[in-house]
């Protein structure tokens, strides 16, 4: 093998090792911290928005997840916003766990936070979330980013449709 095919096939695997690695932790997944939510949540003004926080070790996380992503199908054609954000302390879990699922809409990993930053980052917005909660935790805010519904616990996406119908924006 000359010294030009090595150089090609090293690069073709360096080629091939990125496209795994943007795979999994591509744009099914963006790092962001506590402190940008708000300005995250803030940036879809204008529309009705769904806020999900999950996290990949929690069972009832997983029975919603697929349901929602569903709902998010479903509901695309009508301007609504869902944004997702996994509490996973470790990336990788997180990264795992959301490739497994097409996503339409835009998923973040939160770096992990002091006990209480959390709350703080969100209750400007109106989302309480207080020192324990309870995931999945998900809430409806209105085109002006007003919440309408709050839920800890979720099990039953229809609620989110119901929150979503009660402000027109289904």
């Amino acid at each position: 093998m000359t010294k030009k095919m090595e150089k090609s096939l090293l690069m073709g695997l360096v080629l091939l090792i990125g496209t795994f690695i943007s795979v999994a932790y591509g744009d099914s997944l963006s790092t962001t911290n506590v402190n940008q939510l708000p300005g995250i949540i803030s940036g879809e003004r204008g529309r009705p928005t769904v806020v999900m926080l999950f996290s990949s070790g929690c069972p009832l996380c997983r029975n919603v997840w697929p349901r929602l992503l569903d709902f998010a199908k479903q509901v695309r054609d009508k301007n609504v916003a869902f944004l997702a954000f996994s509490t996973d302390k470790n990336k990788e879990k997180a990264a795992d766990f959301v490739s497994n699922y097409s996503i339409p809409f835009n998923c973040y990993w939160v770096e992990p936070w002091s006990p209480g930053q959390l709350d703080t980052s969100m209750k400007p917005m109106g989302i309480q979330i207080g020192k324990s909660f309870l995931i999945p935790l998900v809430a409806v805010l209105d085109s002006n980013g007003r919440v309408v519904a709050q839920w800890q616990g979720l099990r039953d996406i229809s609620q989110v449709r119901s929150a979503l119908e009660s402000i027109h924006a289904l």
